[in-house]
């Protein structure tokens, strides 16, 4: 596994997966059909051998005894004939009969005649260098395979009807050579070699085949399609989906519906990017018109007091009225004071309605540090640890926090609180945010409600039924004031967060 993952890993060679699969499937499906086709082919060789071995000893038996009764006459011309039927067999090449002394007595080639054989020949060797008076010598068998035959060696001992021509104390009289040809045994053996070469091949052939179609319906195809699809999600295509209709179910077809769902969290991320882009651009807008409207109004109605004040205060000095003067003078200060103190939570506002998309809890954390630097009256925020990580529409989080500017600004506006405390908690399912003052209070009855009369309650009522929740409000003169709004958290997550 090493040695293939050092090959598969090495930089200048380039293998794709369907080369890497078929060279682990069927590198060793190659040599172990090579290994079953030697392991075949030696042990038929050894069992043919075998068979033609025995056969060779019993045709060698027969002749011997066919050629017993002419030795016994000492029949030369009955020989010659036995001689010449051996001849007439395909299969044999040569039958000698030797005397002791390695002459031929007798033989299929009438030329071998009188022919005393080297005694380093086959069967010679091992006869002559037997113990003297050993009583038996085992036949010799000797395949040579360069010259195709097999010599089977009998030795002819000196039986008792031998002894009345030959001497007892002689226990072998000579020996029967006989050649059998191995040529046929060969080409068997290569034909069947070549027939095993030829199977294997054809069921590697087979097994390359289905392997290869078995990768391309497995592998290579749906991994063509995955890839396809990857392409695609590169170039910031995130509504495609791959296909899994593929007719079985495995780890690739996991892995497709990962990268499905993968695809899907992106398409539904880039989507709600999109929409908290434009929640903010909105918040923008409208935070940009309602500074419009509140600079077309309340500054040239700031201005005109001014311009009154100021008049009044230069009568009054005109006229030696310095008390009056210095009243009038003391108002424009504090009417200046008040300005500023405005126009800086205008800026606030300004500010944090471009940071809409980062979360409802950091925006009311950043607003409420923001409303403190003025300093005009101190606000405390209570929110459970367990809330900084709430997370909800954009839209929904844009109006909420649109009614906690509303409502601070109605506080700084109208109610002469010195302080003030907002507090964020979940309830029963329910997400709930209160403002609440000291204030001079006011009788909710008497301004109407949200019917008519107090514009700005009106647009907080506007924007929590926007966004489906509702808006309470507490009040009583001289007692402060409480705004709530209650919100069903479910609904509100079922609506999609997705940050």
């Amino acid at each position: 596994m090493k040695f293939l993952n050092r090959i598969f890993s090495t930089k200048s060679i380039t293998i794709n997966l369907r080369a890497k699969i078929m060279l682990v499937f069927i590198l060793p499906m190659a040599i172990s059909l090579t290994i079953i086709s030697y392991v075949h082919n030696e042990r038929e060789r050894e069992e043919l051998e075998s068979a033609v071995e025995d056969n060779a000893w019993q045709l060698a038996n027969i002749m011997l005894g066919s050629l017993k009764h002419a030795m016994l006459g000492n029949n030369s011309e009955m020989m010659t004939d036995v001689m010449g039927e051996f001849s007439k067999d395909p299969d044999i090449r040569k039958v000698w009969l030797l005397d002791l002394d390695s002459t031929v007595i007798a033989s299929t080639d009438s030329s071998d005649t009188g022919k005393k054989l080297d005694m380093t020949e086959k069967g010679c060797v091992e006869c002559h260098t037997a113990p003297p008076g050993s009583a038996e010598i085992p036949g010799i068998m000797e395949y040579r395979d360069g010259d195709n035959f097999m010599r089977v060696v009998l030795p002819i001992p000196n039986a008792k009807e031998c002894q009345s021509c030959h001497p007892a104390s002689e226990s072998q009289l000579g020996a029967f050579f006989m050649d059998f040809s191995m040529v046929e045994v060969a080409a068997t053996l290569q034909e069947d070699l070549i027939n095993n070469i030829l199977l294997s091949a054809a069921s590697l052939a087979m097994l390359f085949i289905l392997a290869l179609l078995l990768i391309q319906w497995l592998i290579a195809r749906r991994t063509d399609v995955i890839s396809a699809a990857l392409r695609r999600l590169e170039n910031r295509d995130f509504s495609t989906r791959i296909s899994t209709h593929w007719y079985t179910r495995d780890e690739i077809t996991d892995l497709a519906a990962q990268i499905n769902n993968m695809a899907s969290s992106i398409e539904g991320l880039q989507a709600e990017q999109k929409s908290r882009e434009l929640v903010r651009v909105n918040a923008i807008i409208e935070e940009r018109e309602r500074i419009a409207r509140e600079l077309h109004d309340g500054v040239a109605q700031f201005l005109g007091y001014l311009s009154a004040k100021i008049g009044a205060a230069r009568m009054a000095l005109s006229n030696q009225k310095n008390e009056m003067a210095d009243a009038n003078l003391a108002q424009v200060e504090q009417s200046i004071v008040d300005q500023s103190i405005e126009v800086r939570s205008t800026i606030v506002g300004l500010k944090i309605s471009g940071m809409v998309d980062t979360g409802l809890v950091k925006n009311i954390r950043a607003f409420v540090e923001q409303c403190n630097r003025l300093g005009d009256f101190l606000m405390e925020l209570e929110i459970p640890e367990e809330l900084n990580s709430l997370e909800m529409n954009a839209e929904k989080e844009m109006h909420i926090f649109r009614i906690l500017q509303e409502a601070v600004s109605n506080v700084r506006k109208h109610s002469g609180a010195s302080q003030g405390s907002i507090r964020l908690e979940m309830e029963d399912d329910q997400l709930k945010l209160s403002i609440t003052d000291d204030g001079v209070g006011f009788d909710p009855v008497q301004v109407g409600m949200e019917r008519s009369g107090h514009f700005g309650l009106q647009i907080m009522f506007e924007r929590a039924r926007e966004i489906g929740a509702r808006l309470e409000i507490n009040s009583k003169i001289g007692s402060g004031t409480t705004i709530t709004v209650i919100m069903d958290w479910q609904e509100s997550a079922h609506a999609g967060s997705g940050r």
